[in-house]
């Protein structure tokens, strides 16, 4: 592939995202110590059992380590960082 046939390929992905939920689950050390893992499972398991199209995503650090396993929910036309 080209590098434009791979950016348009990464465009279209990015926007197909941006119409779904996501949800971010931080799996980082702390997050896998706290159980993130068995978080992302229930998630999954309950999005399938609903047939919903949400993405669930493993992500890094989420900075509040204390608190973990952390989540963050992000709905398509609302506010996000």
């Amino acid at each position: 592939m080209t590098f434009d046939e791979i950016r348009q390929t990464a465009i279209a992905k990015w926007e197909d995202l941006q119409q779904r939920t996501r949800i971010l689950v931080g799996t980082a050390t702390c997050g896998r110590a706290a159980g993130a893992m068995d978080v992302v499972k229930a998630f999954e398991k309950a999005l399938a059992r609903n047939s919903s199209d949400a993405v669930v995503s493993r992500v890094g650090c989420l900075g509040l380590c204390y608190a973990e396993p952390l989540v963050v929910i992000m709905k398509p036309d609302e506010f996000s960082v």
